[in-house]
C-alpha cells in the first residue's frame, strides 16, 4: 500500500486572507497544524467559522516551530510583518512559505531574504 505523506501548514495571520487560506487548504486537504495571531476577535471568529480547535492557535510563531516542523508557511500579515516572518521562517528551514504581496517593504529586505534561504537551504 502506497501512503502520501500528510502535507501540513501554519497560517500567520488570521484575518480576510488567512481566512480564504484555511477554506482553500481544507479543499486540497492539507492539515493545518497552527495558526498565529495576536487578535483574540479573530480567534474567536475562526474557531467559531470553521470548528477549529483552539490549540492550533498561538500567538508567537516560534511556540508552534519549535514543536512542529510544518512543510508550508503562509505569512498573511500586513507587509511591514512580511519580512520578520519570513527569516523565521527560513531560520526554521521551512521548506514552502507563500508571502502574501508585496513580499517586503523593501528591495532591500528582499535581498536580505534571498541572502538568508541560501544560508539556510
Amino acid at each position: 500500500m502506497n501512503r502520501k505523506k500528510e502535507i501540513t501548514a501554519v497560517i500567520v495571520g488570521a484575518g480576510k486572507m488567512g481566512t480564504n487560506y484555511i477554506v482553500c487548504l481544507r479543499n486540497l486537504k492539507i492539515r493545518i497544524i497552527g495558526i498565529v495571531d495576536i487578535s483574540n476577535q479573530n480567534i474567536k471568529y475562526l474557531i467559531y467559522k470553521f470548528k477549529l480547535n483552539n490549540k492550533i492557535f498561538f500567538r508567537n510563531i516560534k511556540k508552534i516551530l519549535d514543536n512542529k516542523n510544518p512543510d508550508l508557511l503562509i505569512i498573511s500579515t500586513t507587509a511591514d510583518k512580511h519580512y520578520y516572518y519570513a527569516e523565521i521562517g527560513i531560520k526554521y528551514k521551512i521548506k514552502n512559505i507563500l508571502i502574501e504581496k508585496p513580499v517586503c517593504c523593501s528591495l532591500n529586505e528582499c535581498e536580505k531574504l534571498l541572502r538568508l534561504q541560501k544560508k539556510y537551504k
